[in-house]
């Protein structure tokens, strides 16, 4: 046991490290970015991603995730599973290759047919690489898939800057995404080579096949669920109100969009290697859910109540759109990352059939809602939004508690420390926010003194009355 939490430590350790530089990299570039770049062109690419992501998912059918799972696998059974999933992902690209222009049409937005044909190209990457990818997951790697991560985000970052500069408008997005994939199955090749040499049987993989179809149905209405703002705006509102909206979940997401992904990928391969042992499991569990909300409680919270000078400082008055929507976002992403996180274990234990029923529940309530909404416009379309996020919390709660045989008592204790003192931060500045607006200082020195007061606020109370989760996050830093 020993053993294996060191190595989830570790590798939160060490990937956290390595994203750290590279998401610094990362703000600067959407910052410089999107002051080049123009609403409209976020969304396009927004439009064209649900339909590419979608494709994506379709190739990948789960089958990365069932390579991870899997208590024993054969050369045999990767041969199958990697023809398989880039036959899928030549369907896929051929199907949105000739849906693209019926799709530009229907949104009346013309280069969508173009854009989907290029960026579709990604499928391709992602299939050749589903192979030694999930072998280095499967064998928890984390130091390399750290590096490669860090190298091909880089790419990205630095392509992105040059391209906008140079006046390359939405392709900026779209090119630079391509490359940082192209260069993220290199790496992986070179850190795990893998060459197939047959096809392998289907005969053995039924059950992997099965997991897999869980895992792909699970993630595709996922996907769904977490674009029907943009499915829905971006017919009724337009393509301009869509590139808010994307702005303002990238904005929301910054602080974790790499570090989530770091967990999720690290709790799924350590759970999956675990899933038979209950009690170690459940100790994993609370320890990571623990982290998770110690750095994503008073970032979410953070940046909701810094967002009015955020946007005007660092992006621009054409940005203004963006601004409720990024407080309506920041506080639901509370409850999301834990819903990713608890889906990610239940994926790992085995249980994909739970993670599929909760994504069920949203598919037939976030459509509704909506749509319902979109009358109102963008902001009553992510309060509708909002309101269904807590009902799939308080379900996948319920489940975690049946599966790991946690009490209410120890979800409690886990999540006290980090709410509280969220909840302390969060009642600090909006007092100190009156006196600082009534004092007409610049907005820089109200974001400054924001951040910091915030900050300050939120360590103090978890040093006085949580000393020993304050404790556990110094330990996990000095680990690295």
């Amino acid at each position: 046991m020993q053993d294996l939490r060191a190595k989830v430590i570790s590798g939160f350790a060490w990937e956290s490290s390595t994203k750290l530089f590279v998401q610094i990299l990362s703000w600067v570039s959407t910052i410089w970015v999107a002051r080049i770049l123009t609403p409209s062109d976020y969304g396009i690419v927004a439009i064209s991603g649900v339909f590419v992501g979608l494709c994506l998912k379709l190739a990948g059918m789960g089958l990365g995730s069932a390579i991870v799972n899997k208590k024993s696998v054969s050369k045999s059974d990767l041969d199958n599973f990697f023809w398989v999933s880039n036959a899928l992902a030549i369907l896929a690209y051929l199907l949105l290759y000739n849906l693209s222009p019926f799709i530009s049409e229907y949104y009346e937005v013309p280069e969508l047919n173009s854009v989907l044909r290029v960026a579709s190209l990604i499928i391709f990457v992602s299939s050749l690489s589903i192979v030694p990818r999930a072998l280095l997951d499967r064998a928890m790697k984390f130091k390399h898939t750290a590096i490669i991560n860090g190298i091909a985000s880089t790419s990205i970052t630095v392509s992105a800057l040059a391209m906008a500069f140079s006046g390359f408008g939405y392709w900026t997005l779209i090119y630079s995404t391509i490359l940082g994939e192209v260069i993220m199955a290199a790496g992986v090749y070179i850190a795990h080579p893998y060459l197939p040499s047959g096809f392998g049987s289907f005969g053995n993989n039924r059950a992997s096949y099965k997991y897999g179809a869980n895992v792909l149905g699970s993630r595709i209405i996922d996907h769904i669920n977490n674009q029907w703002v943009t499915i829905i705006g971006g017919a009724v509102l337009g393509k301009t109100l869509v590139g808010s909206y994307q702005m303002a979940r990238t904005i929301a997401l910054i602080p974790l969009s790499k570090i989530s992904e770091i967990i999720f990928k690290i709790i799924f391969a350590s759970f999956s290697r675990i899933q038979d042992d209950i009690p170690r499991s459940k100790k994993i569990f609370i320890q990571m859910y623990r982290y998770l909300l110690l750095a994503s409680a008073p970032m979410f919270s953070g940046i909701a109540l810094v967002s009015d000078e955020l946007i005007l400082l660092l992006l621009g008055e054409k940005w203004l759109t963006a601004l409720i929507p990024i407080k309506i976002i920041c506080i639901s992403n509370i409850f999301m990352i834990s819903n990713f996180f608890f889906y990610k274990v239940l994926d790992g234990l085995g249980r994909s059939d739970i993670s599929l029923k909760y994504q069920l529940i949203g598919l037939i309530a976030f459509p509704t809602l909506i749509y319902y909404a979109s009358s109102w416009g963008l902001n009553a379309m992510l309060m509708a939004w909002f309101i269904v996020i807590p009902i799939g919390f308080i379900y996948l709660t319920m489940q975690i508690f049946k599966v790991l045989d946690l009490t209410l008592y120890e979800f409690f204790q886990t999540v006290l420390p980090s709410l509280a003192s969220t909840l302390g931060m969060t009642a600090v500045l909006i007092a100190m926010n009156s006196i600082l607006l009534a004092s007409e200082l610049p907005s820089a020195y109200i974001l400054t003194l924001k951040i910091l007061m915030g900050s300050f606020t939120y360590f103090t109370l978890l040093l006085i009355f949580f000393r020993s989760s304050f404790r556990e996050v110094l330990t996990l830093i000095r680990s690295n």
